[in-house]
């Protein structure tokens, strides 16, 4: 699967690196179906060519399929967020329940 083979590289690279992040998003994008759009801090980043990444937002639809492969791929589910075991967010979950 490519989304395995992406995140096995993004371990290779350090903790804080921008190459691991993406590669994490990037597995993210190959585990679900629909498309993806990257929103946020790290649009951003790439429309004005700033390098201070602090994380990769993307919006979209997920459906049970992808909670499954994406959940086997070890992401975590921490409110309306997807991370990776590796990327757990530190503050607490503000997600209301039927919002997520």
């Amino acid at each position: 699967m490519i989304a395995s083979r992406l995140l096995t590289r993004a371990v290779r690279h350090p903790s804080n690196s921008v190459e691991r992040a993406l590669l994490a998003a990037a597995a993210f994008d190959a585990a679900v179906r629909a498309p993806l759009v990257l929103v946020g801090g790290a649009a951003q980043m790439i429309h004005t060519g700033s390098e201070r990444l602090t994380d990769i937002d993307m919006v979209g639809p997920i459906d049970p399929r992808d909670r499954v492969s994406l959940a086997g791929l070890g992401f975590v589910r921490d409110g309306r967020h997807w991370v990776f075991g590796w990327a757990m967010r530190r503050s607490p979950s503000r997600c209301r329940p039927r919002s997520c």
